[in-house]
């Protein structure tokens, strides 16, 4: 309670001086004694709120309250301040003793603290008083804390006062509101009662200034009002981290007194004000369906002497104070003590609220687990909308370990298959799917429909998962409309079929489920996570994806990321990577960077879990969207590839996203040469197509300029590229291509151009997030290129090279030996010892010569044009600047991934070796004539850097989890080295991760063979070692090389 300032005490008749605050300071500590012992006696622990800031400037006149009660005091003779502990009843008497110490007409009072005195010791102080105090003066008796006492002892100190009041003192009293003997019986005296002690709105300024309470509390949401509490919300309490605690102390203090009072003086409240408490806010219909009524009679008396209980009457409804609900666990503890049944009422109560986490909290305070099992087969889905999941399976565990015999009911069964299933325990909804497979008159007779009906949507999420269906169930009689959970779940899972077979969704999907289930405040009461709700949102978000409508992440793609931290806190991880997958997409479509870069592979890992092929291949070409959007064309490309081979036709949106992905990061990864042969060979007839494949021969005509053919195709398939469907893949396709495609873009209707363009205006032309030099093939008008790879092909313009002129074996030769290093001179005299050893040096310098010379006339080579072939002393080299070769390009995209810089990434990584994979056509080319044994060593040297980029690609491709790449590359080096024990040992910790362990013995086998073969002994000790510890089982891990 607040403190008074430090004024002296006027107490003539003793011609003593008495401080106030010395005053204030001993009422406080005996009511404290007080309640510590009670509390001690009740449970054995003395709580200590912290003491509240006392002095001068820690006080806050009540000065409508005081002239109310002078008032009321003068006229009445006598008023009694009414109140339950902290309602600041001592320091509104003393401030009523300022106020007549203030009058000039009267100026005397004494006060006496009643605290802990017997009504004997009492008539005795006020004996003193009256001697001390001169009665025409018309002084002031202030009496605070006035004892309860018999009805006897009462009437006789009734009798005093009034006979004081007749003499002309006035007489201020304070006391409980279990003190009915003495309200009763001074029934013609004012009465000031707790309501009106409460801290009023236009006092709480003052308030607030003197206990420097901070502006952003929700005051009367914590308080009540309540002076004591209100006075625990000063700065000046409080020290960092301990502000609830100081609240909820004091809080805790005045529950416990008034919960000890209500037990002595009024019982028929107790039911009422422990539901109450035990519930902690909430309404009185509630407490009614579980059996709990508060008669008008009980309601008045809570209402207008026990305010902290927060009920309102004309609203029906009740909140307690404090920080939070389990900040008065221990006031429920002492409330469950004395009445036992009253906690599994108040969960039953709570549940059929929907108030599910309050439930839970309460239920795991209070209630054994055959209570919490009782209640939860009566309720056996709602814990679980509720995501209490993990709660539900904890108990079940705990069932099956300390009794195992024992048999739950149906309602527990039912209850632990819908835990699992948002939990990702499919092994144990597999075995309750089986229980309830064989209870199907239980299931009719005691679980209702519509908890059946949720439990089958809910199943139908991952309908895919073998072993987890559920009896068909036929409700007899039972006519009713469906229940709006199981139509959120069942919306969701008609969304994603429609959207992987690209058909437009059943019915009409908007926001009204979501309404409907979260009401006008858009959040479900005391309830973190509401399935339903998340699940509506997502079909929400996604329907736009499949309409084509989508035009950019909001405030909803927001409140839905702001759900994944309560849903991974409580272990739902299937329904997280969901939501995951939701915004990754909608993120994809928007071409904002994921933040979540793990999102699709999660998911496809879930779907692998569950056997569903079709959400396996949406995410897989969404990752390939993913790695466009990172200028990894050759790792988005392969997914595509793979959605294209894996996909039948019944998938018809992921075929057509996969088929514009493919033709996208081939456009984006293809020589303009190589294009335009390709489109010339386009058939442009007017040939029902579908939208995807109308867009994918569009950007093929835009990138190469074929603008009349273009503008046919663009006519004939006007239809097909203006569905709405394909819009989103479209604008990204778009993006990836920039300026190319800007010949298409001009075509689409002025009207709709926006929809297929971001709105940044942002294309792939600028720099990109990671580049190897030489990364792309840039068409320079006259660039030869030189391919050394599987054989010798020189191409100029895209076009293979066939002059006779290069049949001659010494010009391909020279033109391959200086093809393997560009850029850099090679001596004279190193090439003609090399290609004519047996030569004099004059006859071996004519020989040059006049190959060099034939090189010129076989490229083209003229005084106007490119200068392919440069001289520069005894040095000669090819124009790096119209002369490129796939050894140069291996090189360069070599050094960035076996040198290990820092800043690039694994996925940089993967799609180097991607690339690398496919530049490698085959060994370097080697002539079968004279100079061939430095080919024979480059070749040797570039088969070794090729292996090794392979074996770090699938180390780092088992790190991020893509087992399928790896298993592409390590094949790769197998092919090139068979023999080389690193490369088997790789090979096999791939196919063990894979799953693949039959293929595991069979290269070991092959590999013993093969030694045996070359005679050399047995393989390398950690070859062995690895072998041995696959076959027994143990496993490798995700680890690399050995």
């Amino acid at each position: 309670m607040p403190s008074i300032p430090h004024i002296p005490w006027k107490s003539e008749g003793m011609g003593a001086m008495e401080t106030r605050e010395g005053a204030t300071q001993n009422i406080i500590a005996k009511a404290g004694e007080q309640t510590a012992t009670q509390v001690g006696k009740r449970d054995g622990r003395s709580p200590q709120p912290p003491r509240l800031p006392m002095g001068e400037s820690f006080t806050v006149r009540r000065v409508e309250l005081l002239r109310d009660l002078v008032k009321q005091g003068r006229n009445a003779g006598i008023v009694i301040v009414a109140a339950p502990r902290g309602f600041g009843k001592t320091a509104l008497l003393l401030q009523y003793a300022d106020e007549i110490r203030s009058d000039p007409g009267c100026g005397y009072a004494k006060a006496v603290d009643a605290a802990g005195m017997e009504i004997q010791e009492l008539l005795a102080a006020l004996d003193t008083c009256e001697a001390e105090l001169p009665a025409k003066l018309h002084p002031l008796i202030a009496v605070d804390n006035v004892p309860d006492s018999n009805e006897e002892a009462m009437e006789t100190l009734v009798g005093r006062l009034r006979s004081l009041r007749a003499e002309g003192y006035e007489m201020a009293l304070s006391c409980t509101p279990g003190n009915r003997a003495l309200l009763s019986a001074l029934g013609d005296a004012a009465r000031i009662g707790a309501q009106a002690l409460r801290v009023h709105p236009r006092e709480y300024a003052a308030w607030m200034r003197t206990f420097s309470i901070a502006g952003d509390l929700d005051v009367y949401g914590l308080t009540q009002g309540i002076p004591a509490l209100v006075a625990s919300l000063s700065s000046a309490v409080w020290q960092a981290g301990t502000e609830p605690a100081v609240l909820d102390s004091y809080a805790e203090t005045l529950y416990r007194d008034a919960w000890q009072e209500l037990l002595t003086v009024a019982p028929d409240t107790l039911r009422g004000a422990g539901m109450m408490l035990l519930m902690g806010s909430g309404k009185l219909a509630e407490m009614e369906m579980c059996g709990v009524t508060l008669s008008r009679e009980v309601q008045v008396r809570l209402t207008h002497d026990y305010p902290l209980f927060g009920l309102d009457a004309a609203a029906r409804t009740f909140s307690c104070v404090g920080s939070s609900y389990e900040a008065l666990a221990a006031v429920r503890k002492m409330v469950a003590e004395a009445i036992p049944g009253l906690p599994a009422r108040a969960v039953r109560a709570l549940m059929k609220a929907g108030r599910v986490d309050r439930a839970v909290a309460l239920a795991q305070e209070e209630l054994g687990r055959t209570e919490t099992l009782e209640i939860m087969g009566q309720f056996p889905v709602a814990f679980t909308m509720a995501g209490q999941g993990r709660y539900i399976a904890r108990l079940g565990s705990s069932l099956e370990l300390e009794e195992p015999d024992a048999e739950p009911t149906i309602g527990v069964v039912l209850a632990r298959y819908t835990a699992s299933l948002t939990l990702g325990d499919f092994k144990t909804a597999r075995r309750m799917a089986m229980c309830l497979s064989i209870s199907a008159d239980e299931i009719e007779r005691d679980i209702s429909p519509d908890d059946w009906a949720v439990a089958s949507a809910l199943r139908g999420v991952w309908a895919s998962c073998t072993g987890i269906g559920l009896p068909d169930i036929s409700y007899r009689n039972e006519v009713r409309r469906p229940s709006e959970t199981a139509q959120c779940l069942r919306d969701f899972v008609r969304l994603m079929r429609a959207m992987f077979e690209g058909k437009p969704m059943p019915g009409r999907i908007d926001g009204a489920a979501i309404s409907r289930t979260q009401g006008e405040g858009g959040e479900v009461e005391d309830v973190a996570v509401a399935l339903p709700n998340i699940f509506a949102r997502m079909t929400e978000l996604m329907a736009e994806v499949l309409s084509g409508s989508f035009a950019g992440v909001d405030e909803r793609d927001d409140r839905l990321a702001a759900s994944l931290e309560v849903l991974r806190e409580r272990n739902l991880v299937p329904v997280v990577v969901l939501v995951r997958l939701v915004l990754a997409v909608r993120r994809i479509y928007a071409g904002m960077p994921l933040s979540d870069e793990r999102a699709f592979v999660d998911a496809g890992t879930l779907a692998v879990r569950t056997s569903d092929q079709a959400l396996q291949l949406f995410c897989l070409v969404f990752e390939g969207w993913q790695f466009l959007g990172l200028d990894q064309m050759i790792n988005a490309g392969f997914r595509a590839q793979q959605v294209l081979k894996l996909a039948d036709k019944r998938l018809r949106f992921v075929l057509e996203q996969a088929t514009l992905l493919e033709r996208t990061t081939h456009l984006c990864n293809t020589s303009r040469a190589a294009l335009c042969e390709e489109a010339e060979l386009l058939d442009l007839s007017h040939a029902p197509c579908s939208p995807a494949r109308a867009w994918a021969e569009a950007l093929s005509l835009a990138v190469v300029r074929f603008d009349a053919e273009l503008s046919a195709w663009f006519s004939l398939h006007r239809t097909e590229l203006l569905d709405p469907t394909i819009r989103l893949a479209a604008r990204l396709s778009l993006r990836a291509l920039g300026k190319q495609a800007s010949s298409l873009v001009r075509l689409l209707p002025e009207q709709v151009q926006g929809r297929y363009l971001f709105s940044d205006g942002a294309s792939r032309d600028g720099e990109r997030l990671f580049e190897v030099v030489g990364d792309a093939e840039k068409t320079v008008l006259g660039q030869v290129t030189i391919r050394l790879f599987g054989g010798l092909k020189i191409e100029r313009n895209g076009h293979v090279l066939t002059s006779a002129l290069w049949r001659r074996r010494k010009t391909s030769v020279v033109a391959a030996r200086l093809a393997i290093a560009p850029g850099a001179f090679v001596k004279r005299s190193a090439l003609q010892e090399e290609f004519w050893p047996t030569y004099d040096y004059d006859h071996a310098r004519n020989s040059l010569y006049s190959t060099l010379s034939v090189l010129r006339r076989a490229l083209g080579q003229k005084k106007s044009g490119p200068q392919y072939l440069i001289v520069q002393g005894e040095g000669v080299a090819f124009n790096a600047e119209y002369v490129v070769s796939d050894a140069m390009r291996f090189d360069l995209i070599a050094r960035e991934v076996l040198l290990k810089r820092r800043g690039i990434t694994a996925p940089n990584i993967i799609d180097a070796c991607l690339k690398l994979e496919q530049l490698y056509a085959g060994p370097l080319y080697v002539p079968d004539a004279a100079g061939s044994d430095y080919f024979m060593q480059m070749r040797e040297a570039f088969r070794t850097k090729f292996v090794d980029c392979m074996l770090r690609g699938a180390e780092t491709a088992i790190g991020e989890e893509d087992l399928s790449t790896a298993g592409w590359m390590v094949e790769a080096a197998l092919a090139e080295t068979p023999m080389r024990e690193d490369v088997i040992r790789m090979a096999m910790r791939v196919y063990e991760l894979g799953g693949r362990r039959r293929e595991v013995v069979e290269l070991y086998r092959a590999h013993l063979e093969r030694l045996k073969r070359q005679e050399r002994a047995i393989p390398e000790p950690k070859t062995r070692a690895l072998y041995d510890q696959i076959v027994s089982g143990r496993g490798v891990g995700r680890i690399g090389r050995g």
